[in-house]
């Protein structure tokens, strides 16, 4: 992730926005811990996304 990116999306947070950074680096190691946040009664996409990330 880059320095650009998390400014870009502090103004837009800054702005109203509701952002979301997802990186796609293929550095599996960089990463060891990832929260999805999803509205109430989401089982079956929360579960296709985790799959998606695994």
């Amino acid at each position: 992730m880059t320095t650009l990116v998390v400014h870009i999306a502090e103004a837009a947070a800054e702005a109203g926005e509701q952002v979301a950074i997802v990186d796609t680096e293929s550095r599996h190691d960089a990463m060891t811990l990832c929260i999805i946040d999803t509205a109430p009664h989401a089982a079956p996409d929360a579960t296709r996304v985790a799959r998606a990330v695994d």
